[in-house]
């Protein structure tokens, strides 16, 4: 049921009207007063075309609900095209646009409402997405093929586009431009050479790469010998392009150092770390870092008077890596025709796609987590700004998962009529630095446990129901479960 304020004079009357697709492919639309009118009389329902305002006839098999923008409404038809026709006013019912997509639509499209920006997202059976803008005349926003199609309902909140295409791969894409989004992987980089004698196939290599071990901002550098026979006699990373600066200030003089913290050490044979004077470049030398092994590795900045604090990853991009390669001292004799020499490399931020697999449907979403079913008819809650798994719940009992894209709700129901709706409940947690020999440890401890009363509305919020005002909640103290309680 659609509704609009209209002003006569000083007085405001609400118009109510339902908009009903019908199998010979028209859309009517009735008037909501007269049909309940009429109900009041009991003349329904054979003097239902009395409530009949207008009919638009198209003769296209229409399967999905129809949008309403502001002033246009919008839907897809089976044989492959989205059309826009007048809501209300002294034009309702006319045909704006027509866009043909060539393709039947295959999911319920989308509308999405950003300001007086109004697009209708659509896809279809052979596998493609469209946006269309519903206020002009049709104009296509932005176009994607997929490897396979969508065929559940997708969600869009704030500029994120939610959809899992057939083959239960879960992407999120830019609203506004269509583009994929990404995570980062982190900061590495692959150093290699390859040589060879004339006239032969290349025969005698060296590869050093060097990687992210983790998934934090602040996890080492993994430094792995990927050579055949052959050692690593030291390696230099030269901070000169990246965006780090080191300057004093006038209220404490002593510019802060950089230095090297290492694991690994041990087996990989490192006899020193040393830094360049202005500081920009760190040189690690080894006895026996063969092939295989690995060193990890952090770069901190260290204060006469703080705790060593680690340097993202992030802010190493950009960083030149020299390594001098060597044949093994072992097997130095038979291999004199290739002598020590130093392969380079740069290390460069890497990214891959949002994307997670396994997933059936979407259910809702949060500010922070996107909730979907996953193949195993398990409720999963995705973070939404890395994709990884945040928690799952198995809920037998609520055997039927309805989609939500109003609120931040999961609503299930049994088979014997019982709905629930879930609310997300969050833990915040409190950080400590804790200094300890040559570096700085984090203890992470909880603090408070978070749940909203009311659901928060991420789709039309300017339409949201009006909310008692009611106190906050006061935060509850989060205390760590008890280890000697049944279970364990």
């Amino acid at each position: 049921i659609f509704r609009r304020d209209v002003t006569y004079g000083n007085a405001t009357r609400t118009l109510r009207w339902i908009v009903v697709p019908n199998i010979d492919g028209s859309i009517v639309s009735f008037d909501v007063d007269a049909l309940e009118r009429m109900g009041r009389l009991g003349t329904l329902p054979s003097d239902v075309w009395r409530g009949e305002q207008w009919r638009f006839v198209i003769s296209e098999d229409i399967r999905f609900s129809v949008l309403a923008g502001s002033s246009r409404l919008g839907f897809a038809t089976a044989a492959g095209n989205i059309y826009g026709i007048m809501l209300s006013g002294s034009d309702a019912g006319e045909g704006r646009f027509q866009f043909i997509m060539k393709s039947g639509a295959s999911a319920p499209p989308l509308l999405a409402v950003r300001g007086t920006d109004e697009r209708v997202v659509s896809a279809t059976k052979d596998g493609r997405l469209f946006c269309v803008d519903l206020n002009s005349g049709g104009r296509m926003h932005w176009g994607l093929s997929l490897a396979a199609p969508v065929m559940k309902p997708m969600l869009a909140i704030e500029n994120d586009l939610y959809f899992v295409t057939h083959d239960s791969v879960m992407a999120r894409h830019d609203l506004v431009s269509g583009d994929a989004a990404q995570i980062s992987s982190g900061t590495g980089t692959v150093v290699s050479q390859a040589e060879s004698s004339r006239g032969e196939l290349r025969a005698y290599g060296a590869s050093v790469e060097v990687s992210i071990d983790g998934l934090t901002a602040f996890a080492p550098f993994r430094i792995a010998n990927r050579s055949t026979q052959q050692e690593i006699r030291s390696l230099t990373l030269d901070l000169s392009r990246t965006p780090l600066t080191f300057t004093a200030s006038t209220a404490d003089p002593a510019v802060p150092a950089i230095t090297a913290l290492g694991a690994g050490g041990e087996s990989t044979g490192l006899t020193t770390m040393t830094l360049s004077p202005d500081q920009k470049s760190a040189t690690l030398e080894f006895v026996g870092f063969d092939a295989d092994e690995y060193l990890y590795l952090n770069l901190g900045l260290q204060h006469p008077e703080l705790a060593v604090q680690k340097i993202p990853d992030s802010l190493l991009a950009g960083a030149d890596i020299r390594v001098l390669v060597a044949p093994k001292r072992a097997t130095a004799g038979a291999t004199e025709s290739y002598p020590p020499r130093t392969i380079k490399g740069r290390l460069t931020n890497g990214s891959r796609p949002w994307k997670v697999a396994g997933i059936s449907s979407i259910l809702a979403a949060s500010e922070s987590t996107i909730y979907c079913e996953d193949l195993a008819g398990t409720i999963v809650g995705i973070d939404r700004r890395n994709g990884s798994y945040q928690f799952s719940m198995n809920a037998t009992d609520q055997s039927i998962r309805l989609f939500n894209d109003r609120t931040d709700r999961v609503i299930t129901s049994s088979l014997s009529g019982q709905v629930t709706l879930w609310a997300e409940r969050r833990i915040q947690y409190g950080v400590t630095p804790l200094p300890v020999a040559g570096g700085l440890t984090w203890l992470v401890t909880p603090v408070a446990e978070l749940q909203t009363d009311f659901a928060r509305y991420h789709r039309n919020p300017e339409q949201r129901p009006l909310m008692p005002d009611v106190p906050a909640r006061e935060p509850q103290v989060a205390t760590a479960p008890d280890s000697t309680a049944a279970g364990g």
